[in-house]
Parts: C-alpha cells; structure tokens; sequence
C-alpha cells in the first residue's frame, strides 16, 4: 500500500513554519502492490469523478499518495496539504494538516481503506459514510466547553495551542508551555 510510515508532528517542525500540526506519510515505490492498467485508469477515474482529484504525475504509487493526503485533508475539512516532497531520490513524504491528531489518523486510515479495496476491486465506503465516521471521533475527541473558552483566550494572546496525545491542551512552546489535562466522556 502507500503508506510506509506516518510521523506526527506537534508543535514547530522542518516542514513548516506556519502549519505546526501536520501527518507525514513516507512512501517508498516498492511498497506498493501490483495493479494492472486497467485498474490503474479506474482508480483514476473513481477518484476524478467522485472528489475532483486529478493526478499531477505520471508514477500511479506517487497518483496514490497524492489521492490519500488530498482526500484525508478534505475529510477533515481541512484544505491544507502539500504535494508530496522527495528529500531524497526514491523517497516521498505526503504532508497534510491534521486539527485533531485522532481525526487525523482516522481520515488517513478510512482513505487507506477506500484505496485498498479499489486496488483488489471491492466495493468502497462513500464519501458520506468516510465524513460521518471521521465526524464520530472528531465528536469524541473534541475538546469542552471550559477548554474551548481557554483555547480561545490563548489565541487571542497569540500564545501557541496544540491537542497532545492523551486529552492534553499544551499553551506555548519549550520551557513555559503549560499543559492541561481533558477528561473525555465515556
């Protein structure tokens, strides 16, 4: 398949100075399952005509990881992402900007899942039945009323907010960042 590896990047990164949430997908060409032709030109199609993604490279595996980063951005409403990089020769990285790292994870995995069953000719979940799940957990995770306030405030203060692993909200970076602690309901 596509993905090879994710990277979770919280906070300020190498691979951008305003986005500080992002999901890294590397992609090595080998990693990817044989599919013929034919196969290849549905795909293609089923991905122009139900979300308006068109290839912008001839390479099918690199068509597939630009599918999956455009895609998991948009089930997530979010309309950032990047074409995919090549640091080295043979190794791309798809990055896109993820708001809840859960929701992230979730968006990628239903888009891993929607690619899978194309390449062995399945029937797919619908862009409808993919939003509802990622919404399911994104409802889940979301932060509460009194943390939200807190959130708010910490912008308007221009001080740095990002979700951690956990139920944690960290304000700020490095050595004055303060953490809190979110219960989640059952």
């Amino acid at each position: 398949m596509v993905k090879n590896e994710i990277r979770i990047m919280r906070g300020p990164n190498m691979w951008s100075c305003v986005h500080h949430r992002l999901l890294i997908i590397k992609y090595e060409p080998s990693a990817l399952t044989q599919v013929d032709n034919k196969k290849r030109q549905a795909i293609m199609d089923y991905f122009l005509s139900n979300y308006r993604i068109e290839p912008y490279c001839n390479e099918f595996g690199l068509c597939l990881l630009d599918y999956t980063v455009n895609l998991a951005a948009i089930l997530q409403g979010s309309s950032v992402y990047h074409h995919i990089t090549e640091p080295a020769p043979g190794i791309f990285y798809g990055v896109f900007e993820y708001k809840l790292e859960e929701v992230g994870m979730e968006s990628l995995r239903l888009v891993q899942e929607i690619i899978q069953a194309l390449c062995e000719d399945k029937i797919t979940i619908t862009f409808f039945e993919a939003l509802q799940k990622v919404n399911t957990v994104h409802l889940k995770y979301n932060e509460g009323p009194t943390t939200s306030m807190i959130i708010d405030a910490a912008r308007k203060r221009n001080i740095p907010v990002n979700t951690g692993p956990a139920g944690f909200t960290i304000l700020g970076h490095g050595k004055i960042r303060k953490r809190s602690v979110q219960r989640f309901p059952n």
